[in-house]
């Protein structure tokens, strides 16, 4: 074995080959690394890939005309056309953001004192109209009874 250590280390004579001294010849090599590749790039997030992907400009053609406008524009403008064509969806999407931008504000609801809220009693297409009438008597009875019981429970 001594021979084998001989012959690797013929180069130099002070070096021992050993535990923790490898050979010369499979040691790292001065000015080269040992990751040519270097380090990974980072995997970019879905915020900023959603990001630069709404800022990012197409070109839309309206008629005979063409213009510039970013992906979020053009989605926000193709979602309004879906609306006033009668999307209901598109139309509830189109209030949910105007809303989130402060664009429109929602009247508080003001209901007079004391007062609950109420319903709408309609007919039903195939019932007749005085079976309609004994039922809207009767919610109408019960709704008297009830808002007498509040004004009382209220004094």
């Amino acid at each position: 074995m001594t021979e084998n250590n001989d012959e690797l280390n013929s180069g130099s004579n002070d070096y021992k080959v050993g535990h923790g001294k490898p050979p010369k010849e499979s040691q790292f090599k001065k000015g080269v690394t040992g990751n040519p590749n270097g380090r990974p790039k980072k995997a970019t997030d879905i915020t900023s890939l959603i990001s630069s992907t709404l800022d990012e400009t197409i070109t839309v053609s309206e008629g005979n005309t063409t213009r510039e406008l970013t992906v979020e524009e053009a989605t926000n403008l193709a979602l309004i056309n879906k609306a006033m064509k009668g999307d209901l969806s598109a139309a509830d999407e189109v209030m949910k953001k105007a809303k989130s931008y402060g664009l429109i504000e929602e009247p508080p609801i003001k209901k007079p004192k004391g007062e609950k809220g109420g319903f709408i009693l309609l007919p039903d297409l195939g019932m007749e109209i005085e079976v309609w009438e004994k039922i809207a008597s009767k919610h109408q009875e019960a709704l008297i009874a009830s808002s007498k019981l509040d004004i009382e429970e209220s004094r």
